[in-house]
């Protein structure tokens, strides 16, 4: 089984800092966290992590802006993380003469890089179609680094690695819109939206087309940041060009997850869930829901709501085939 968190937005976080990007991939045995947000959802993020200290940890930082490497660097610095390997852009294809802020940003993650060989942690150089496997975690990478751009966002969110997880057919791009979809022929079923749109800039297919381009190769389900205060005309703009073109819209007002085996995937988002195909075919193992865990359940020790639905897809719980039959066991365990 794999599973996916993005940890979400809550109503206590509306007018703070954008978080940036953070997803959660685990195989029972690995956790690979690609981007770590910053703030109160870079604390987020830790704490979970802690919750895992026996697997394995590797990261991976997409481009470097404070809202996507930030909460690596702290787990970096946090001397209760084992860190088994560091993926990042080669910050020799920046030209850091682009603009002082270009500098910045490039040497900030130098700072990180040295950081990590200091510690021992291996640093992997990612480029275009580098083929990785974690555990069960396969992916492969795509960045298209421009030689100039209108500014150094554009410049630093453009050059962003991609990461085409094939087996899952879902695609996380950083702030690099979506233009390797059509340039490497990929069929997402699943997709992340950026702060940057949802297609290069001078990309000459721009946002609803490239949204109607990925709807009809394959594209159903979006998702982006629901609570920013910074970029929302892109956000607004990518998620009603999303929905516009077909996409369910899934917004990150709480935690996205999501488990994969037997050939699917299933997408969970508090009560809801849907599903896709896909090519993971392990089996799911899942654990007889015995009247121990559903009275850990019942005390609300794992939570409540998404941090509950999180907690037991972690523990190879069918969230909502434990609800289905959690009122006949609370019967049982009164009786």
């Amino acid at each position: 089984m794999l599973w996916c968190n993005i940890p979400g937005f809550y109503d206590s976080d509306k007018g703070g800092t954008r978080w940036g990007s953070c997803h959660i991939f685990m195989d029972g045995k690995n956790v690979f966290v690609v981007d770590g947000y910053c703030t109160v959802g870079a604390d987020r993020l830790i704490n979970r992590l802690l919750s895992w200290d026996k697997l394995k940890l590797y990261l991976a930082i997409t481009h470097p802006h404070y809202d996507h490497y930030n909460g690596i660097e702290r787990i970096i610095d946090d001397s209760r993380f084992t860190v088994i390997c560091l993926y990042v852009p080669d910050p020799s294809t920046y030209n850091r003469n682009f603009s002082s802020e270009c500098r910045q940003n490039v040497e900030a993650l130098e700072r990180i890089i040295n950081k990590a060989k200091l510690k021992g942690i291996k640093v992997s150089y990612l480029y275009n179609n580098d083929l990785v496997s974690i555990g069960d975690i396969k992916f492969i990478t795509y960045r298209n680094q421009p030689t100039t751009a209108e500014n150094t966002d554009s410049y630093l969110n453009d050059g962003s690695l991609c990461f085409w997880f094939y087996e899952l057919k879902y695609l996380t791009t950083g702030d690099a819109g979506f233009e390797c979809v059509r340039q490497h022929g990929l069929k997402p079923a699943f997709i992340m939206g950026g702060h940057h749109g949802n297609t290069l800039d001078g990309g000459d297919l721009k946002p609803s087309k490239m949204a109607k381009f990925m709807y009809d190769n394959g594209c159903k389900y979006y998702w982006d940041n629901d609570y920013s205060t910074n970029y929302t005309d892109f956000l607004m703009t990518g998620r009603e060009d999303a929905v516009n073109s077909g996409m369910k819209f899934i917004n990150i007002h709480g935690d996205i997850n999501f488990i994969s085996y037997d050939n699917k995937v299933v997408i969970y988002k508090g009560a809801e869930h849907w599903s896709y195909r896909c090519s993971y075919n392990k089996p799911l193992t899942l654990k007889a829901a015995d009247i121990a865990i559903l009275k850990v359940v019942l005390k609300g020790k794992l939570g409540n709501g998404d941090a509950r639905i999180s907690e037991l897809i972690r523990l190879c719980y069918a969230p909502y085939s434990v609800q289905a039959n959690i009122n006949d066991f609370y019967k049982l365990i009164k009786g």
